[in-house]
């Protein structure tokens, strides 16, 4: 049985699953928010096991962690998404909030822990790797990357860096939510204009060389096999920094893309080193005609690679599953 945890509305899971119904495979997709509308139990262990038993209820399904055999961490821990979320703010307060916020997140990750000697497609021990540690490692291996520091001090920055430079976020970019709209945060943008008017001390960022480039790869990593996409977002002011601040009226053009041999074999190594076994992966191509390393995102997007390139890789990561539930059958 192949676990799927993901969130509401995401739509590569949606599609990912159409392949496994029309492939008759048998499949339990959990949201996040999940908790709040099934019965979901942990119990000690009947059988001298040292993991405690996982037990879900939906009413018209019954699944224990024993059925278990191939677990998908897509997208899973978005509790802000939930009405109940909504409700919770308005009746307590943002101080009790946080402590109901850290009992939610300790439920997640009780779920993964009692099913952490699955097999796993983006193991939940691996989906927030720290973005220094990642370019240090890459660098180590000889893959390019631009010179970064996590800093809180505009005077640490003007002693490192003498060229343009970016700020970026530590953790995954999320989007903030008001009554008035819904908008990307955190995206990465320049500092070298904006050095005047930033305080002397700051929330630690992390800061790294503009790299001028000629354009942008996105890869999407599974199985030890890399599927790339071209990004020429540099002709355009409002995507040159971040191709994120999409220009619907005159959109980016995308291409299919062949890494290197060589920079393939190395980001594997890479990622087999921090058990990753799928992941987006951002890279860009400077005008010294070098490939480097921006990013690795274990739950990352790869539905724009599929569409935009016409690489079937939600029936690949459907196949994915497959296979790794059929190689783990015989041992649960």
């Amino acid at each position: 049985m192949i676990l799927i945890l993901s969130t509401d509305g995401d739509l590569s899971t949606d599609e990912v699953i159409i392949y496994l119904m029309k492939k008759g495979i048998k499949f339990f997709r959990l949201n996040d928010n999940d908790i709040f509308k099934y019965e979901i139990s942990f119990t000690l262990s009947k059988n001298k096991k040292d993991i405690p038993d996982f037990y879900i209820d939906t009413g018209d399904t019954i699944l224990t962690s024993d059925e278990i055999s191939t677990v998908w961490f897509r997208k899973f821990g978005f509790f802000e998404n939930a009405p109940i979320y909504q409700e919770f703010k308005k009746v307590f307060g943002s101080p009790f909030l946080q402590q109901i916020m850290s009992e939610y997140i300790g439920t997640l990750n009780l779920i993964c822990k009692c099913l952490e000697e699955k097999k796993w497609l983006a193991n939940y021990k691996s989906t927030r790797p720290n973005k220094l540690f990642i370019l240090n490692s890459a660098k180590a291996l000889g893959i390019k990357v631009p010179e970064s520091v996590v800093a809180n001090s505009k005077y640490a920055i003007k002693k490192l860096f003498k060229e343009k430079i970016i700020a970026k976020s530590l953790t995954d970019s999320t989007f903030i939510k008001t009554d008035q709209k819904e908008i990307l945060g955190m995206y990465t943008i320049g500092l070298s204009t904006l050095m005047k008017k930033m305080p002397d001390f700051f929330l630690h960022t992390l800061i790294q060389d503009e790299i001028n480039k000629n354009y942008e790869i996105r890869t999407f990593f599974i199985d030890n096999n890399f599927f790339s996409m071209a990004i020429f977002s540099q002709r355009d002011p409002l995507t040159q920094t971040d191709f994120r601040k999409y220009n619907f009226e005159r959109p980016n053009r995308y291409v299919p893309y062949k890494l290197d041999k060589d920079i393939e074999i190395k980001l594997n190594i890479l990622l087999n080193n921090y058990n990753i076994n799928t992941a987006s992966i951002d890279l860009i191509y400077s005008r010294d005609s070098e490939i480097l390393l921006l990013e690795i995102n274990p739950c990352g997007q790869f539905g724009m690679i599929s569409k935009s390139c016409n690489y079937p890789l939600e029936e690949i990561v459907a196949n994915t599953l497959i296979k790794f539930d059929y190689e783990n059958q015989k041992t649960f």
